[in-house]
């Protein structure tokens, strides 16, 4: 499924993953201007993470309405009972996910998730769950300039005719 919403900067398919491990700094947060600093702190560890798988960085963000998001930063690790005790930990779900592939400048990451929440679920009829969702930063994206793209995903409903396969 390949979708423009409403242009060519935000574009959506569907993927079902495997569960992912995630190493990294976990922070809680009540606004996002507080999480570039977060990513700052993290940046000496990318690449230098044990067992790193890829080079990927991901974004993790678990909502609460009591407490507004607890934030990882990090990347995928192969076993995350090997790393030591200053790296957080979480697993991502296996499911099936909706995929957001942004284009535009990271300073823009505000009006992507406005865009996903308020046009590109709707139009394309998906109901995602209360999990955590995540952002995924390619090693092409460029920190200090915030280019090069990036994607959030969503963690979805099973559809009745995908349980049943």
């Amino acid at each position: 499924m390949d979708a423009h919403f409403p242009s060519r900067e935000l574009t959506l398919r569907v993927e079902r993953i495997g569960a992912r491990y995630i190493a990294g700094i976990s922070r809680q947060h009540t606004d996002n201007r507080s999480m570039p600093a977060q990513w700052a702190d993290f940046s000496p560890w990318l690449g230098n993470v044990p067992g790193q798988r890829g080079a990927d960085a991901y974004g993790v963000l678990n909502t609460s309405p009591d407490a507004g998001v607890l934030y990882l930063t990090g990347v995928e690790v192969a076993d995350p009972d090997k790393l030591p005790d200053t790296l957080d930990r979480l697993v991502i779900a296996a499911g099936r996910y909706a995929v957001f592939e942004c284009v535009l400048p990271l300073s823009e990451i505000g009006r992507a998730w406005q865009l996903i929440w308020t046009a590109a679920l709707p139009k394309a009829q998906l109901t995602p769950v209360a999990a955590p969702c995540f952002e995924r930063y390619p090693p092409k994206f460029d920190p200090a300039t915030g280019l090069g793209g990036f994607e959030i995903w969503l963690p979805l409903e099973i559809d009745s005719a995908t349980a049943a396969s």
